[in-house]
This record gives structure tokens, C-alpha cells and sequence, in this order.
């Protein structure tokens, strides 16, 4: 593809995400609601056309690999009524040709215009601050639906930044950083947000100061395990749970609760193959994104998901693309409190998870077209 065609592309490829973005961020507002759905099915539309344009730019092998996934995604939609697979599969499908850092800079601007106009939007009484207490402490949502949207939406801003700014990061953008986790416990009192945006703080000082540890495979490895211990950790914390454990119990209490959800649908229901939707059956909200991810999108996407986990670690040690291993550790650990950013027209990191397979990381490429090892 051409640079021309491609820039071209690279602006569609935004306007069809930004779409997808403003509606997350602000159609459950009632007086914008239509409009901003109208504008995520010109979205929709955009990726569609990405995603068959790219044939022209694949092997047939390539593309018979994206209808399949996509195929696989449209089975398990009609089981579980849950668009998330679907949408990632476009959005990778349509992304080969487009830098992944552009997107980033393209998510961080309009993130924070949108974060902006909701606080905005709450104060003149269009959007709702919703007010909630823990301990005798208020957690504001400054016009989002509960403080801890508000709190997905700012660490995903603060990924954008590290990984805008990349390797030459500095102890000023660490301060920013810093300072931003500050303000929201202070406001949201969004304790896993602000825990996620510190582990990513002391993964890029340890990265800055020893960074030869991360060309080893001991670190390699303990990031491939992370996604299957931490769903092994739910595994067990929700069967004690169900068990009255005391170890399970105080672990419940430390993640706010977030374990008894899980149990209240395992007792209730069945992991099944292609999924199900879960909120039809029990009404409770469930974030573990490892629990969600089994009960809600179901045992065939919680594999793929895994295994493109491992996938992407293994090609971005090996390109020592450290910066996005280190959003995708912080996002992993993230899923024990938060399922959210498991949907991509929330979350564009997601697209990280798909390395060699939908998407093409062109930030690792030479002036020939060849990684840069």
C-alpha cells in the first residue's frame, strides 16, 4: 500500500473508532444517545469496508484466517448477544496498514476532550455525577456512569501516553503520570485504577533502570503466566468462596466484593462453549474480566484470548517492543477488578492482543518493510 492510500486510510481508520469511542463514552447520556448511535453504525460501515479492502493487501491464506475468525465471532454473538469479539476482529482486520502509534495519539486526544466535555456536561446537568460511599468516603463519577468508568477511562488515557511517548519517556512524564493517579483517588477513590496506573509507573522504572532484565526469558515468562494465574487465583478464591474459606472471604473484602459476584453466577450457571448473556439470567454486575470473559463471552473466545495473550508477549519480547507489554501486564492485572477494557471501541489497546494474525504492528518496521529486531 502506498503511503498516500495508507494516510488515507489512517483517517478513515480513526473516524470509524472515534465514532465507536464517543458512543461508549457518551450514549447512555439520554439527550445524546441517538445521535451518537447513528454515528457508531457510520462506524460500523467503515470497518466493514476496512475489512474487505484489505484483501487487496493480504495473502489469501491471511484473509481466510479473518473470515474465520469472524465467523467464529457472529456464532458466538448469536449465543451470548455480546458484539465484543466481532467488533475486534474489524477493528484488527481493518488496522493492517495503519500505525498502531498514530491510534494511540489519535485515542489520547480525543479521550481527553471526551473526559472533559462529560466532567463539563456534568456540571451545566446534562450528564449525572453520581455519588457513591465507601468507608464514610464519597467516590464521584463526574458525569460517568460510576466512578469506575471514570477510572477506566483515565488509565487508558495514561496508557496512551506511555506508549505514545515510548522509550523516551522521562521522569517528567512519570510525575504527570503520577500526579493524574493522585487526582483520580482523590475524586473517584478508584482504588484498582490507581493501583494499575502505579504497577505501570514501577514497570517502566524498573524498565528505565535495569532493562536488560527484560530481554531475559524468566520475564518473558512471568508475563505469558500472568493471564492464567490470575485465572486460576479467580478460580479459587470463588470455590472457596462458595465453600465459606476464610483466606477467600478476606480476599473478597480486599477486592471489594468482586469474587462474590463470580460466585453468584457460578452457582447459577454453567460456563458454556459460545457464551451466553449472563445479565438476562442474574441481574448483578459482574467485573472480573476472568470470570466475564468464561460465563459472558464463553470457553472458545476465553481460549483465543489466551492464546493470542501468548502470542503477542512472544512477538513483542521479541522485538522488544517493552512499552505495550507492559499496558497489556498492567490490563491483565486490571481484569482481576474490571472487565471493561475487554471491549475494543473502548479500549484500542486491545488490538495489541492480536499480533501476526488480524494485525500488523507497522510501528516495528523498517523503511523495507522488515521488523526491527
Amino acid at each position: 500500500m502506498n503511503d498516500k492510500v495508507n494516510s488515507a486510510w489512517s483517517r478513515l481508520f480513526n473516524c470509524a473508532y472515534g465514532s465507536f469511542l464517543i458512543y461508549s463514552t457518551l450514549g447512555y447520556i439520554p439527550a445524546l444517545h441517538s445521535i451518537v448511535q447513528l454515528l457508531s453504525m457510520v462506524g460500523i460501515v467503515l470497518l466493514i469496508f476496512g475489512f474487505f479492502f484489505q484483501y487487496r493487501f493480504c495473502t489469501k491464506k491471511e484473509f481466510l484466517a479473518y473470515c474465520i475468525f469472524l465467523i467464529l465471532a457472529i456464532v458466538t454473538a448469536i449465543y451470548n448477544k455480546n458484539f465484543a469479539f466481532i467488533k475486534l476482529v474489524l477493528f484488527a482486520g481493518s488496522i493492517r496498514c495503519v500505525d498502531m502509534k498514530s491510534i494511540a495519539k489519535f485515542d489520547l486526544k480525543l479521550r481527553a476532550i471526551l473526559i472533559f466535555l462529560v466532567y463539563v456536561m456534568s456540571l451545566i446537568g446534562l450528564a449525572t455525577d453520581n455519588v457513591f460511599y465507601y468507608n464514610g468516603l464519597a467516590r464521584h463519577s463526574l458525569g460517568f456512569t460510576n466512578p469506575n468508568a471514570l477510572g477506566v477511562a483515565v488509565y487508558i488515557l495514561v496508557c496512551d501516553i506511555i506508549f505514545v511517548v515510548g522509550n523516551e519517556i522521562k521522569i517528567k512524564h512519570v510525575i504527570i503520570i503520577t500526579l493524574i493517579a493522585g487526582w483520580l483517588y482523590s475524586v473517584a477513590r478508584c482504588r484498582t485504577s490507581v493501583f494499575a496506573i502505579l504497577l505501570l509507573v514501577l514497570l517502566i522504572i524498573l524498565y528505565k533502570l535495569f532493562p536488560r532484565i527484560y530481554k531475559t526469558k524468566i520475564m518473558k515468562i512471568l508475563f505469558i503466566i500472568a493471564p492464567f494465574a490470575l485465572s486460576f487465583l479467580t478460580y479459587i478464591g470463588v470455590k472457596g468462596l462458595i465453600n465459606n474459606h476464610p483466606v477467600a472471604l478476606a480476599l473478597d473484602q480486599l477486592m471489594t466484593t468482586r469474587l462474590s459476584a463470580v460466585a453468584t453466577f457460578a452457582v447459577r450457571l454453567k460456563p458454556s462453549f459460545f457464551g451466553q448473556p449472563i445479565g438476562e439470567t442474574v441481574a448483578l454486575s459482574m467485573d472480573n474480566a476472568y470470570g466475564f470473559a468464561l460465563y459472558d463471552l464463553g470457553i472458545l473466545i476465553s481460549i483465543i484470548l489466551l492464546c493470542l495473550t501468548v502470542r503477542a508477549f512472544n512477538k513483542y519480547f521479541r522485538t522488544q517492543n517493552i512499552m505495550l507489554c507492559i499496558i497489556m501486564l498492567s490490563f491483565i492485572y486490571y481484569g482481576l477488578s474490571e472487565h471493561l477494557w475487554l471491549f475494543v471501541d473502548y479500549n484500542i489497546f486491545m488490538l495489541a492482543w492480536c499480533p501476526n494474525l488480524v494485525v500488523q504492528d507497522f510501528s516495528l518496521l523498517d523503511s523495507e518493510g522488515k521488523e526491527v529486531y
